[in-house]
């Protein structure tokens, strides 16, 4: 494409990553995909061949952070897995779903949405007493976008 990386990546439009980092600027704490590992395998350094004994993680460890904003892993991965674990069970996407997950506990709020059927946009705020609409808008939104789904609409506009 020429030039170095980091120009190359502001001529990319919707720029998510100022998106994600402006919203933070908000009062959050913080903005993460989480990859769920199912069926199919996973390896953190990339494709395994076939053929290779593959020995599939469990519990918390079938959760891993694939982004975070800002960069180092929250330590809320237990309780994030729980809400997925109990709260998501049918793993609908946006191109399903509508909404997003609101869970308060003791010291914070978890907004989740599923953007496909393995990867979860979670957004970690401090505490409040009810759900912040700004943040319900900006994850469910931001889900839309991830997922295709605008892509998808205006694919499905042009051919009819």
């Amino acid at each position: 494409m020429g030039g170095d990386l980091r120009s190359s990546w502001k001529k990319i439009n919707p720029d998510h990553y100022a998106t994600i980092k402006s919203f933070r600027s908000r009062g959050v704490l913080y903005v993460s995909l989480i990859y769920e590992i199912t069926d199919v395998p996973f390896h953190e350094n990339g494709y395994i061949g076939t053929g290779v004994d593959y020995e599939k993680p469990s519990g918390k460890d079938s959760f891993r952070f694939i982004f975070s904003y800002p960069e180092e892993n929250p330590d809320h991965l237990p309780k994030i897995a729980s809400i997925i674990q109990e709260k998501d069970e049918t793993r609908e996407t946006p191109l399903t779903k509508n909404e997003a997950i609101y869970e308060k506990c003791d010291n914070a709020c978890y907004y989740l949405i599923r953007i496909d059927h393995h990867v979860c946009l979670v957004v970690i705020s401090e505490r409040m007493e009810r759900a912040d609409s700004g943040t319900l808008e900006f994850i469910t939104t931001l889900a839309k976008k991830l997922s295709g789904l605008e892509v998808l609409n205006i694919l499905q506009k042009f051919a009819e």
